[in-house]
Parts: structure tokens; sequence; C-alpha cells
């Protein structure tokens, strides 16, 4: 095509300004969704973001039919309403071609074995309140003591220490914990457990 450029590398909060500000031939620019709404992607086409200085339209793509359907889509409640306003103006868009698509990311994220029902959102943020951890293994140990924050989630119980000693059967191990330390004990005990106390033999996780 016989385009030639020359690249320089600034850093990111000047390029964003320089851009914003149309300071450009050529930028190279991605974006993810925040919420799964069109308008978060169509609005990067839109008349209405070429301001200087503060321009979601990066590539300045100043089409009055293409903000018409836009503003339109956006004030209606009827979806499939939407979707045709929406094809419409991409249909105009893909003509006048104002950007070059080069590429898709996708999203990794690499848990350990025992962290179980993360999902993966499309906008990109970690929404973890689905996710838990299940412990890989149990150890038999004998806890007394006082405890705070008593929680019963599942098979679970969690507390925390607040002058609380744990003994592990194999390998021995002895230890007092203050307040602070955070325990997670499965529910097949045997012994006593209350709101601020215990004294019990258990299986805890390691």
């Amino acid at each position: 095509m016989n385009i030639h450029i020359e690249i320089y590398q600034i850093d990111w909060a000047t390029y964003l300004e320089k851009v914003e500000a149309g300071e450009h031939p050529m930028c190279l620019l991605g974006w993810t969704g925040d919420n799964g709404d069109p308008d978060n992607f169509m609005t990067l086409y839109g008349a209405n973001q070429c301001t200087i200085g503060t321009a979601y339209n990066v590539a300045f793509y100043n089409n009055t039919d293409v903000q018409d359907l836009l503003s339109a889509a956006l004030q209606t409640y009827d979806t499939n309403e939407r979707a045709l306003l929406y094809e419409e103006a991409q249909e105009i868009i893909h003509e006048d071609a104002p950007f070059v698509y080069l590429a898709h990311g996708d999203q990794h994220l690499v848990f350990r074995s025992n962290v179980k029902g993360f999902i993966m959102n499309p906008t990109g943020r970690l929404f973890f309140y689905p996710a838990e951890i299940i412990p890989n293994e149990f150890k038999t140990a004998f806890i007394f003591g006082k405890i705070t924050n008593l929680v019963s989630q599942g098979d679970y119980i969690t507390f925390t220490a607040v002058n609380t000693k744990v003994i592990i059967f194999s390998p021995f191990s002895f230890n007092t914990y203050i307040s602070g330390e955070k325990f997670c004990i499965s529910k097949d005990y045997n012994g006593f457990i209350g709101v601020r106390y215990i004294f019990a033999r258990c299986k805890i996780p390691i």
C-alpha cells in the first residue's frame, strides 16, 4: 500500500493526551467494554465524541448520519429496534472505514488447581464472588481456645483466632495463634465449637 510511517515512543499518559487532542496522522489503540451495552463500543464512532482534547473517537470520524442513528438507539428501550439502528450505523461505518481492525485479544488467567467456580467476564473485570478455594488436603488437628467471627459455609467452618492453640498430629506441631489468624476447618469434627470457644478434634486444610 506504500504507507511509510515513522515509529516513536512516548509515555502512555502523554500518548493518550496527544491522540485525544488529534495530534496524530495515525495511532494504535484498543478498547475493552465496561458494561456490555452496545453503546459502550459504538460511542467510539460518534460525532459527539470528536471534541479536541477529550475525544474517544480518536479517528475524529464525523458522520452526522451515524451519530443520529446512535442517538436514536440510546433513546429507545426496544432491544430489537436498537439492534436495527446499530446495524444500520455499522453498515455506514464499514463503508467509510475510519478504523482498521488488527486483532482481538484473548483473556488468560491462571489459578491454582484448588480455585473453583471463577467465571471470566467479557468486560475484562474480575468478579470473585462466585469463586471458592477448595482445600487440597486436610490434616487432623486438635484445636482449643478463644475464637471469634465464627461462620458456617457449606462443608466448612471459618473463624478467627483470639487465643487459639492448634496441635497437628502428623507431622506433630504445636502453635498458639493470637488475634487475626483465620482458620477454615471441616464440619466433620468431634468436640465443641461455639461462638467464642473451640475444643475439638477436627480436620484443617494445608
